[in-house]
C-alpha cells in the first residue's frame, strides 16, 4: 500500500496503520516525480517516508516508481499541504518536514497561494516532534526572502 486512500484510514493519521510501526515519518511536501523520496528510501530504509502531492499525474508516478523498486517505506497522499497540516496530522507527529522548490507564485495576485504563510508555518511547527526540522530549498530569491521572514516570526 503505497497510495493512501484518505477514505480508508483514520484521521488524524495513525502511523502504525500506515507504516506498520509507530515511528514518526519524514514528510515531503510537493513530492513531484519522487526523486527525493526514492533516494531517501534507498539511503535510509529504516525511516518511514510520507510524500504529499496534489497532482494526480505525479502522485501516481511516485507510487509506480516506489512499487517497481520494491520500496515498502514510502506512503503517498494525494492532497494539499494545508489539508495535511490542518486536518490530517496530530501535534508532534512528524520527524522532519522537507519542502524543496515550492511554487513561488511570483505574481502579486497569487501570493495568497504560497505555502509559506504564517498560519501554515505554525501548523508545521505544531506537527514536528521536539527537535524536528523544517528543511526548505528554493531557487527563487524573492520567495526565499519571504520564507526567511515568515520563519523568523514563527515559533520554529
Amino acid at each position: 500500500m503505497i497510495d493512501v486512500d484518505l477514505n480508508e484510514v483514520s484521521v488524524p493519521l495513525v502511523w502504525e496503520q500506515l507504516f506498520g510501526r509507530p515511528d514518526p515519518p519524514e514528510v515531503e511536501i510537493g513530492a513531484g516525480k519522487g526523486r527525493f523520496l526514492l533516494e531517501m528510501a534507498a539511503l535510509h530504509p529504516e525511516r518511514s517516508l510520507l510524500g504529499v502531492e496534489r497532482a494526480a499525474k505525479y502522485h501516481d508516478l511516485v507510487c509506480r516508481r516506489a512499487a517497481r523498486r520494491g520500496i515498502g517505506t514510502i506512503r503517498m497522499l494525494r492532497t494539499t499541504a494545508e489539508d495535511l497540516f490542518f486536518r490530517l496530522l496530530r501535534p508532534a507527529s512528524v520527524a522532519n518536514i522537507h519542502v524543496y522548490f515550492p511554487d513561488p507564485w511570483p505574481k502579486k495576485r497569487h501570493h495568497k497561494r504560497r505555502l509559506f504563510q504564517p498560519d501554515t508555518v505554525e501548523a508545521m511547527a505544531r506537527a514536528l516532534v521536539p527537535g524536528g526540522l523544517l528543511l526548505v530549498k528554493t531557487d527563487h530569491g524573492e520567495y526565499a526572502a519571504v520564507i526567511a521572514q515568515v520563519l523568523e516570526r514563527s515559533s520554529l
